[in-house]
This record gives C-alpha cells, sequence and structure tokens, in this order.
C-alpha cells in the first residue's frame, strides 16, 4: 500500500442496493452534473503524480486513429500469424499483461495488447459526456472498429474485468471471427448483468466499496479526487506487493482527477447503467450455447467472479477448460503470470489449433 488512507466506505443494505439500481437514470443525470476541477487535491501528500513516465516496455508503442481517438497497442510476432488479441480491466492499462504475454509470443502467435480509450496511453475523450464516451457501448464500438481497422482473422481474446464484457460482446457477434476466449475475473452470470440479486453474491467488503462511489458526488470524490481506485483497490486485489515502479506504471494514466473519469465511468457506475446491462445480456446468454473453446482461470476468493460465478461457468459453458490459481483477488495478472502465460499457451496449442484444420479453417 501507498500510505493513502483508505476512503470511507459506509455500510449497505440490499434495499439500498436495489434503490440504487432503480435510481439508476437519475444517478446517471446528478453525476453529470458533478464535474471535477484540475485543482483539486492529490490523494496523498506522499504521492507525487507531477511528471510520472510511462515505464519503458520491450515492445514498440504503437497508435491507430479509432472515431476520432488515437489507440495505443502493441502488435508483436509474424503479422501473418493468427492473432492473440488482450484486452485489460479497470483501472489498468496493457501494462498489467507484461509477464504474461512473452510465454503466448512463444507459440508463434501474433500478439496484440490495446489500452482502451481513456486508459493506459490512449487518448482521454477529452471535452465528451463521460458517462457516455467511457461506456461499454463505446468501448465495444471502438473494439470492433479496431479490429477491423488491423485486419484481425480469427482472433483469439484474452479478456479480464472490461475488457470481459467488451470482449464477450464481440465473440458474440462475431463468433465467426473468433478462435477462441480465454478470461479471468470477468463479468459472467452469476453477476452479470447486474441486479439486486449480484450484491448478495460479492464480497461484502467489495459491494460496499461499489456502493460508495454509485451516487455523486461522493464517487467523484472517493474516485476523482482520492483515486482510490488505484491508490487503494488496486493494490488490495492484489496478493503480493506491487513495487514503487509497478505502482507508478498504474499512477500515469490518471495524475489529475479529470484524467480519472475513465475510472468512474466505465467502472463501478455501470452495476447501475441500463446500457451496460443491455449490453451484457445478449452476451450472457450467449455464452452457454456456443460451441467455441474457452478457458476459464478462477481465484480463490475472486472479486467479480466468486464461487458461483464459476460453478455457473462450469455447469453451462460448452467446451470449457478450467486452470484454478489458488488465491487471488481481482488482478490475478500481477499474482499469476506465469500459470496464466502457461495456460494460455498450452490452450491454444490443444484446443484453438485442434479447432482448425491444416489450412487454418476450422474443423466441425
Amino acid at each position: 500500500m501507498t500510505g493513502t488512507e483508505d476512503p470511507v466506505v459506509p455500510a449497505i443494505t440490499r434495499s439500498t442496493f436495489v434503490k440504487l439500481l432503480a435510481a439508476a437514470p437519475g444517478l446517471v443525470a446528478l453525476a453529470r452534473l458533478e464535474r471535477p476541477t484540475a485543482a483539486a487535491a492529490s490523494p496523498s501528500p506522499g504521492v507525487v503524480y507531477e511528471g510520472l513516465a510511462f515505464p519503458t516496455l520491450p515492445w514498440e508503442s504503437r497508435w491507430i486513429e479509432i472515431d476520432g481517438l488515437k489507440m495505443h497497442y502493441i502488435d508483436i510476432g509474424d503479422p501473418c500469424a493468427e492473432p492473440v488479441l488482450f484486452l485489460h480491466g479497470i483501472p489498468t492499462w496493457l501494462y498489467i499483461w507484461r509477464n504474461i504475454i512473452p510465454a503466448v509470443a512463444r507459440t508463434g502467435r501474433r500478439v496484440i495488447a490495446l489500452d482502451f480509450v481513456g486508459f493506459g496511453r490512449s487518448d482521454k475523450a477529452t471535452g465528451a459526456d463521460p458517462a457516455t464516451a467511457y461506456s461499454l457501448p463505446a468501448q465495444s464500438r471502438h473494439l470492433d472498429h479496431f479490429i477491423a481497422a488491423l485486419g484481425l482473422r480469427n482472433v483469439t481474446l484474452v479478456l479480464q474485468d472490461l475488457g470481459s464484457a467488451v470482449g464477450f460482446d464481440y465473440a458474440s457477434r462475431h463468433e465467426a471471427n473468433v478462435a477462441g476466449i480465454a478470461f479471468m475475473e470477468a463479468a459472467i452470470p452469476v453477476l452479470f448483468p447486474p441486479t439486486p440479486a449480484s450484491f448478495d453474491l460479492m464480497d461484502p467488503d467489495l459491494a460496499r466499496f461499489f456502493a460508495s462511489v454509485l451516487p455523486a458526488p461522493q464517487g467523484e470524490q472517493i474516485l476523482l479526487d482520492q483515486n482510490a481506485f488505484v491508490e487503494t483497490f488496486l493494490s488490495a486485489s492484489i496478493l503480493r506487493t506491487l513495487t514503487p515502479a509497478e505502482l507508478d506504471a498504474y499512477r500515469a494514466p490518471f495524475p489529475t482527477p479529470a484524467d480519472r473519469l475513465p475510472i468512474l465511468w466505465g467502472g463501478p457506475r455501470n452495476l447501475v447503467n441500463p446500457d451496460a446491462a443491455a449490453l451484457m445480456a445478449p452476451y450472457a446468454a450467449w455464452l452457454p450455447t456456443s460451441r467455441m473453446p474457452k478457458l476459464m482461470f478462477t481465484a480463490d476468493p475472486g472479486a467479480i467472479m466468486p464461487r458461483a460465478s464459476v460453478e455457473w461457468a462450469t455447469a453451462n459453458l460448452q467446451r470449457l477448460d478450467v486452470v484454478p490459481l489458488g488465491p487471488g483477488r481481482h488482478f490475478v495478472q500481477e499474482d499469476h503470470p506465469d500459470t496464466i502465460g502457461r495456460g494460455i499457451a498450452h490452450w491454444l496449442e490443444r484446443r484453438v489449433d485442434h479447432r482448425r484444420g491444416r489450412d487454418g479453417h476450422r474443423t466441425h
């Protein structure tokens, strides 16, 4: 931890959560009126955001303009090989895959990892309504256009958190273009699409934290002014202690409160965003019908993919391989990179390659 005090998180009852869900349109309208100021205080006197630099990664950074915004990504390996696309969660960026990518690259695949709009080194949607610009439908549209712009075919998706909702949505609408899906700490039933029952299945501390940031202006204070998703939630969701350099890598995209709007609107407030639920419902119904190869990494106790979600997946998903990671919370990439990297590589060669004929076409 950084020494930053945890935000005060009020207790919440199930009835309060129901009211928050019912009041979703009102919350959105209210929060749109609460604009942060760049002059808001730093989350802690011990944290210096000014002058933070992005870390140097062993791969060349690239940018592509998508929907008028520059999206940052890396693209390594044979450009003619079948691609594997990594999609991160909140508040992270492609940096979180840094210790997993090498094992997957050694399979001979083309490996791509992107930063969603508002995250990492991608553009912020400055001047746009953040509730719309960083919504799941907006990120889903950007992903569609990113994959089309790069001409990716037969792509394997590796998903977590935000990336899972957007990636599952893409796969459900473009099944012929997706070779397989690997996922961890993902937005699947029974927690998603979010309902009042979701609250009962969440870790109580996580549920209280989420509930604290739903209404304005409290959410703005906690996530924008205090940057609690980076300074508190990130570290609390990783078992090992991040180094100062690693923490700075996650701080770098969010130096000011205004830069943190993607966290607020792309993250917990999706629990009460009808547009997010509308995006999740079709893929949640599609997942059990698909025979696409799937690989699920589980953690104990997890965060947004607790035991009830794991049990749902094992009972309902076809062609599912499961790799238990052991102890873990939300950002399992930081605690189990070797197991995840080896697991994906082995699954690609055993399951996804088996689905292909020698000419690269799918077998039936």
